[in-house]
């Protein structure tokens, strides 16, 4: 299933990255920062906004917008964290942050 692949690779991102003092990841995650964050585990810390603005806006009525772009930080911090908007440039608004440490 969808799920369990998603799991497999977010342990093998929780693997890959225990050999790095300072990781980074990011992207379309396709789910909630809930989940992801489970999925990292406590290693990873998640940086966002406070206020969550949509990464998937709304495109037709039937959809929702939802907050499935996310960054997460291990051994560093992100500041600055912004949800810009696309301009019709894609279906995702892109997320910014400045890394430091």
């Amino acid at each position: 299933s969808y799920g369990d692949h998603h799991a497999s690779q977010c342990s093998q991102l929780v693997s890959y990255a225990r050999s790095y003092p300072a990781v980074v990841i990011l992207g379309d995650f396709n789910e909630d920062r809930t989940r992801c964050g489970e999925r990292l585990g406590t290693a990873f810390a998640a940086a966002m906004p406070s206020v969550e603005k949509p990464t998937r806006p709304r495109t037709v009525p039937s959809t929702k917008s939802e907050v499935i772009d996310h960054i997460f930080v291990s051994g560093c911090t992100a500041t600055k964290v912004e949800v810009l908007s696309s301009d019709g440039l894609s279906d995702h608004h892109p997320v910014t942050a400045t890394i430091v440490g």
